[in-house]
């Protein structure tokens, strides 16, 4: 069992972490969102211009996450043995490469009188690759900002990395309303050009936080203690991976909107829910005086109250207001979980805890399209009823399980 010990002077206290430093790595995480955001709203809508069938996106979505899950928990192990440093800059070079490949895909009319097997085994073929090289992105990040904060700073931490994926994906939303249907490519070739940026800075300027104990420390899993907190992400990952091209159809589907439409007002859900989530990560949580478990419980109930609502709405407006409630449940609950898994983790091994909790954001991401989309073809809003009861029963597993975290 993984004895559980806390680093009471915190490398950001050294000269060798600055507050530019940080800011690299928050930099290099928010513009790798804001690929992932730009490309979930676009691709559910392109996908079907390209003639695929909500079952291809949905694959495509799921066996991408899948690779994920076989391969977060070995990037994190490997960033014992070459630093996070090492694997957080291959990730990134990594997802530029396969944004370049998707706006090559994009330009100039590539796919035409290409049969729907080649369309769904090209951009198959990216997004595994994607999942693959870009899972230590996650595991590295995490735990440079758990090796360069003091416990008491550790949710104020994982706030900030949250608010980062948050304002990453507002970005690619952004991106999405700006282009459109008609320049998918323009915007890739955007995001390309900013993460060969961020690749830059951080090869410059991101230290390298890791260092090899003297003694070896025995990694393992208590389920007691971390099964809680792992299926707190494998559920909400799920969610709000569903809800990704779920959104997108419904503003099709159900409120009668084209695709030009449906791109813009779907980004425009996805920023007012993200920049709910930023605003809780980081403005309230660190004023705020609720403890670990309290976040927690608190964003599951916020959660649960958006799932409810979400299915009642009649009009694109009332889904955003209902997401806005969503976001600000998980931006509650999300930083209140990392923190409670890293203060439970000794301090060298918080890459490899970071993996595994990798591994079930990436079963979330590979089950959440394929239960959405199956939900979907019974009825558009099923899945948020089945989703509010996924989170009544984790919130009631929660506290009986977890008496301080």
């Amino acid at each position: 069992m993984t004895q559980i010990t806390v680093n009471k002077q915190s490398p950001l206290t050294s000269s060798r972490v600055t507050l530019w430093q940080q800011t690299s790595l928050l930099i290099a995480l928010l513009i790798n969102a804001m690929a992932h955001g730009y490309f979930a709203v676009v691709f559910p809508i392109i996908g079907r211009e390209y003639t695929l069938e909500q079952w291809h996106i949905s694959i495509i979505l799921s066996v991408s996450a899948a690779s994920m899950i076989l391969f977060t928990p070995l990037w994190g192990k490997l960033c014992d043995k070459f630093g996070r440093r090492n694997i957080f800059l291959m990730g990134i070079g990594s997802s530029s490469l396969s944004c370049f490949f998707l706006a090559y895909c994009f330009s100039n009319n590539n796919f035409i009188a290409t049969t729907v097997f080649w369309v769904f085994s090209i951009f198959l073929s990216i997004r595994i690759f994607h999942s693959i090289f870009t899972a230590g992105i996650h595991p590295a990040a995490q735990a440079i900002l758990a090796e360069t904060s003091t416990v008491n700073k550790r949710t104020k931490a994982m706030g900030f990395m949250g608010a980062s994926f948050g304002l990453g994906t507002i970005s690619g939303g952004s991106l999405a309303i700006f282009t459109g249907a008609n320049d998918i490519s323009l915007g890739f070739n955007l995001i390309l050009g900013l993460l060969v940026l961020a690749f830059s800075i951080c090869y410059k300027f991101l230290p390298e936080t890791y260092s090899k104990p003297s003694k070896k420390i025995a990694f393992a899993i208590d389920l007691k203690i971390f099964l809680p907190m792992l299926l707190t992400t494998l559920v909400i990952i799920a969610i709000y991976s569903a809800l990704q091209p779920l959104t997108a159809w419904r503003m099709q589907d159900d409120f009668s909107l084209n695709a030009q439409q449906a791109i813009k007002f779907t980004g425009a859900i996805m920023i007012s829910s993200m920049l709910a989530m930023i605003l809780i990560q980081s403005c309230i949580i660190p004023i705020i005086k609720l403890s670990i478990k309290q976040l927690r419980i608190t964003g599951y109930i916020v959660s649960i109250i958006a799932m409810l609502f979400s299915s009642m709405v009649n009009s694109p407006m009332q889904l955003l207001f209902t997401m806005v409630i969503f976001g600000i449940g998980v931006g509650l609950l999300i930083p209140g979980n990392l923190a409670a898994l890293s203060v439970k983790t000794a301090s060298v091994h918080q890459a490899r805890i970071a993996g595994v909790n990798g591994t079930f954001k990436g079963l979330g991401m590979a089950i959440g399209p394929v239960f959405g989309n199956m939900f979907y073809a019974i009825n558009s809003t099923l899945f948020y009823w089945i989703a509010a009861l996924a989170l009544v029963i984790l919130l009631t597993f929660t506290k009986r399980r977890s008496a301080t975290f």
